[in-house]
């Protein structure tokens, strides 16, 4: 009988200090805005975005592989938007950097979306400007989101 009440204080003790927040998922993806709504692609989603700063409304397809994860971030730090929104500037570990700096030195790549993905919603669609190394912005966060990423990436 000890036990089980031990084991509830505790859970009732972690859920009341926060611990019961679960970590932002992120995913970035290739995308392209997709010129032919009706057009069938293998290995791609079709996805609708509102649009944004960086990146018009339309219809996007969506690689189903992603490039990188949350767990490929290392570190982040939060930069602030004209719109409200926050971005993050993120270094990738070796994995994804060697990941995505092969994926933009391809020309044909460059000037294409990125999808982003956060905790289920598409956040932006931001185009690939240059070849990236082990550094990258990303956008489309909310301040929270932000709080709770940096959090999790400090507790792994």
């Amino acid at each position: 009988m000890v036990r089980p009440c031990a084991s509830l204080l505790l859970a009732l003790s972690l859920a009341a200090c926060g611990g019961d927040k679960s970590p932002v998922a992120i995913q970035v993806f290739p995308a392209v805005l997709a010129v032919d709504a009706h057009a069938e692609a293998a290995g791609w989603d079709s996805v609708t975005f509102a649009g944004s700063n960086r990146c018009p409304a339309g219809l996007y397809r969506v690689s189903r592989e992603p490039l990188f994860t949350d767990w490929n971030l290392v570190a982040i730090r939060s930069v602030s938007q004209p719109d409200g929104s926050a971005a993050v500037a993120a270094r990738l570990n070796a994995q994804a950097a060697r990941r995505v700096s092969q994926f933009s030195a391809d020309p044909a790549h460059l000037k294409k979306p990125l999808a982003i993905k956060v905790n289920g919603r598409w956040a932006d669609f931001m185009p690939l400007l240059a070849q990236v190394n082990d550094r990258l912005i990303l956008y489309g966060f909310t301040p929270d989101e932000v709080t709770q990423l940096q959090a999790s990436i400090e507790n792994r």
